[in-house]
């Protein structure tokens, strides 16, 4: 059963870019392993929170609501939102179609429900590269840019997400957090020489692969979870 995860990688406030962060991780990746290539993938992510979080007697945490969508998955989008117990708590997630429907539901909840709801802020990732490592990981690397509201698209760092195939992955993952980071931590001893400091975000089982909803809903709930906290 394949269990996923999330590595964030910040970038320098020094620089303007974190390509050859990308380039360092894949150059490192290939030459490690042998790897197949996988198609290429982006994520769009539009941040909504609610407007009671602005109130002087506001006690938080703040609630937020995500659209989100996965090349990977079209025709979909993900719709989250995060409860009152803890901003590290996943949000609930479901899906709604993409296109028209997700832009008419996004206009009504930041226009005709805008005293609830404000717009925040835009995240993307274009033109992400990614390889199996055959029966071990899947691994997609990419460039995270912030943009919305007028903003310019701003660098944020680098997104990696981990999909572990093997059994020993997801028995890692079932015992808990700490064994599933370490079996991150040793790919990314392989993968991540050259490169700065790293957090992982989050790790999962759910579903029998890819094609299971229970499998997009955890996958959709880490990358909203890791968005929401940049």
């Amino acid at each position: 059963m394949p269990c996923t995860g999330i590595i964030f990688v910040p970038s320098n406030p020094a620089t303007t870019q974190s390509s050859s962060t990308v380039t360092t991780l894949l150059s490192n990746l290939t030459n490690a392993f042998a790897c197949n290539p996988l198609p290429p993938w982006e994520l769009t992510h539009r941040l909504c929170f609610d407007t009671s979080s602005l109130l002087p007697a506001h006690a938080p945490p703040r609630r937020y609501m995500h659209f989100l969508n996965l090349s990977r998955y079209p025709g979909r989008t993900f719709l989250g939102c995060s409860s009152r117990t803890g901003a590290t708590s996943p949000p609930s997630v479901i899906t709604i179609p993409s296109g028209p429907q997700t832009e008419d539901f996004f206009q009504t909840v930041t226009k005709k429900m805008e005293p609830l709801w404000a717009y925040r802020t835009a995240y993307k990732v274009e033109a992400g590269a990614g390889f199996e490592v055959t029966g071990m990981w899947e691994v997609r690397v990419g460039e995270l840019k912030q943009g919305g509201t007028g903003q310019g698209p701003r660098v944020k760092g680098t997104v990696v997400e981990v999909v572990g195939l093997s059994d020993d992955a997801a028995a890692a993952a079932e015992k808990g957090v700490e064994a599933w980071e370490a079996m991150v931590r040793q790919l990314w001893d392989a993968i991540g020489k050259g490169v700065g400091g790293m957090r992982i975000m989050g790790g999962g089982v759910e579903g029998e692969g890819p094609e299971q909803e229970g499998w997009w809903l955890t996958l959709s709930s880490q990358w909203m979870t890791v968005l929401q906290m940049r």
